[in-house]
């Protein structure tokens, strides 16, 4: 029979979707500061190519934004998850602890 044990390193897992979480919000500040040179550049130089570049720069930027946020939600889902698997390992534990220490043995 095949081995059907599924192991979750619940600490390793969680602190490497926190990591990834704050690398998405790393990138968020940075997109922000982009977007502040994109916009002074559009104050700064008032010419078609400038406009259709921001132009084409916001959208993209968009698209970055909507991504970002789906990332997060599927990381905090999978972050959630690992914390409620752990929880159900635990409270299995206890409860087989409980029957365990509670056992009689009889021959």
């Amino acid at each position: 029979m095949a081995d059907t044990t599924t192991t979750i390193n619940v600490p390793g897992v969680t602190e490497r979707l926190a990591g990834a979480i704050k690398e998405i919000e790393n990138q968020e500040k940075i997109l922000y500061d982009i977007t502040s040179v994109v916009r002074f550049m559009d104050d700064a130089w008032d010419s078609e190519a400038q406009d259709a570049h921001e132009a084409k720069y916001m959208a993209t930027r968009d698209e970055i934004i909507k991504f970002n946020q789906s990332m997060k939600d599927y990381l905090r889902f999978m972050s959630q998850y690992a914390e409620d698997c752990g929880a159900a390992d635990d409270s299995l534990a206890a409860a087989l602890g409980a029957i365990g220490g509670k056992a009689r043995y009889v021959l």
